[in-house]
């Protein structure tokens, strides 16, 4: 039975990207590339709270019906876990990258909204795993990934802008 689990779990996170890229490609059919939005799934986010709901659930039970056998760590590591859902949750919710015209705002996760003019960016790299980060001179305003609802406006945007991208090879380079 448990040799299933292992079997499933792959097919099941490959299915999520794929879910996710369909539903990508019908959200963009939609969009028109002077006033769009790029922001992540929305499956992302139910993903994060699912996880927060489930293991605030079984903090919760630990903490209710102990029964002496786990220890101290299990309630920090089940902690860990809740917070980290839950902080990925807002993160889906609250990043976003709005493209009004010529100016792009851009929401991150937390700080101050910035805005800027689409004539100041300089070049757009793209890596071998398809993310983009988006320079203005030698420094960086964004990075999008391609799971980003809205990406590929965006990329047909900067084309039609004739940004440069530049190419990298390594997809490990942050």
């Amino acid at each position: 039975m448990s040799y299933i689990t292992y079997i499933i779990i792959p097919f099941l996170v490959l299915g999520t990207f794929y879910l996710i890229k369909i539903l990508n490609k019908r959200a963009e059919k939609f969009m028109d590339e002077n006033n769009f939005k790029v922001r992540q799934p929305i499956m992302f986010s139910l993903i994060g709270i699912t996880g927060t709901i489930f293991f605030g659930g079984i903090t919760i039970y630990i903490i209710l019906f102990p029964n002496d056998t786990e220890e101290w760590w299990t309630y920090v590591i089940f902690s860990f876990f809740v917070i980290g859902c839950l902080f990925f949750s807002i993160f889906c919710l609250s990043w976003e990258i709005k493209v009004e015209n010529e100016k792009i705002i851009f929401s991150p996760f937390v700080g101050i909204r910035r805005n800027y003019i689409i004539n100041n960016i300089t070049k757009v790299k793209l890596y071998s795993n398809k993310k983009i980060k988006v320079y203005a001179g030698k420094n960086k305003l964004f990075s999008v990934e391609p799971t980003s609802k809205g990406y590929n406006v965006l990329i047909s945007r900067f084309k039609r802008e004739q940004i440069t991208f530049d190419i990298e090879l390594n997809s490990l380079s942050l």
